[in-house]
């Protein structure tokens, strides 16, 4: 749920970096993180790169981008900069692109994205685990003369998980699921919650990026109370459509 306010009418837009200024390396730390998922349990032992989920990172079109993986997980992982235009040796397949990183090891990324868009980045090894876990960020790309047409950017990330009662993962993938639709979590959230509020500045243009970081759900998209229109799918700018039963499936963006 998008909620406005007539008291935020003050609030000035968001402010992004001056296009001269260097953009600083992300360290992204692979390990186990706690998040309550659910209000009458323990917390879950879920894996991320910080300890918010979402995690957003920000980085403008054309200017280098850079991200040191520390792992510290008690398996081999790596990053996939999903939907990112850039150079082979960056893209995060294990045995294919680069050596998986192993515990306690470190790898650095860099390239600079040529387009301005919505992207996320997760790992590509023992993929329905890792990613089950919720090993996964966002990764927004800007480019200067889009974001000033906005009073708000905002992200909402869209994941089921498979939960136990305790607060304790499930079964990530099972003999049914992978031979149908996938196996579906039994928690559906956005932001990490049943229910994802956001609050922005009344009477401006808000820019809302859905991502589906979900590995089986197809998630469809509806605005009821305001009008929208989508003006970019999966990276790719294109023109305004209204937001009636767009059909966003895993790894989509909107």
């Amino acid at each position: 749920m998008l909620t406005t306010a007539a008291a935020l009418m003050a609030l000035p837009p968001l402010r992004f970096a001056s296009a001269v200024s260097p953009m600083p390396a992300f360290d992204l730390i692979a390990k186990q993180r706690s998040l309550s998922l659910l209000p009458d349990a323990g917390a879950t032992p879920i894996w991320g790169y910080a300890d918010q989920w979402p995690l957003v990172l920000r980085t403008r079109r054309g200017e280098t981008f850079r991200a040191n993986l520390h792992n510290e997980l008690t398996e081999h992982s790596t990053i996939h900069w999903h939907g990112i235009r850039l150079p082979m040796a960056m893209d995060g397949v294990p045995y294919m692109t680069q050596p998986p990183v192993e515990p306690g090891q470190s790898f650095a990324y860099e390239f600079t994205p040529p387009d301005a868009g919505t992207f996320f980045f997760h790992p590509h090894c023992d993929t329905v685990t890792q990613l089950g876990r919720g090993l996964a960020g966002a990764l927004i790309v800007e480019d200067p003369a889009e974001q000033a047409l906005f009073a708000a950017d905002l992200v909402c990330a869209i994941k089921d998980w498979q939960i136990n009662p305790d607060g304790s993962f499930g079964t990530f993938m099972t003999a049914k699921g992978a031979a149908r639709a996938g196996t579906f979590g039994n928690l559906e959230t956005a932001n990490a919650l049943p229910l994802a509020e956001m609050l922005a500045p009344s009477g401006g243009w808000v820019r809302l990026r859905v991502l589906n970081l979900d590995s089986s759900r197809i998630a469809v998209l509806n605005l009821a109370g305001a009008e929208g229109r989508i003006i970019a799918t999966d990276g790719n700018p294109l023109p305004p459509v209204p937001v009636k039963g767009w059909r966003l499936g895993p790894a989509m963006r909107v």
